[in-house]
C-alpha cells in the first residue's frame, strides 16, 4: 500500500498541514513553528 501526501499545496489548491493542525487543535502552535522555520530557512538561503 502506498500513501502520497501533498502537504505544501503543490497539487492541491490549499496546504494540507494547517488543515491537519486545525483538526487536532494545534493550528496556533503549527503557525508559530512554521514562522520560526521560515526565518531559519531565509537566513541559510541568504548565506548560500
Amino acid at each position: 500500500m502506498i500513501f502520497l501526501f501533498d502537504l505544501d499545496g503543490t497539487v492541491t489548491q490549499q496546504e494540507t498541514l494547517p488543515i491537519i493542525a486545525s483538526h487536532f487543535g494545534v493550528k496556533c502552535k503549527y503557525a508559530r513553528k512554521n514562522k520560526e522555520n521560515m526565518k531559519c530557512y531565509f537566513k541559510i538561503s541568504a548565506k548560500i
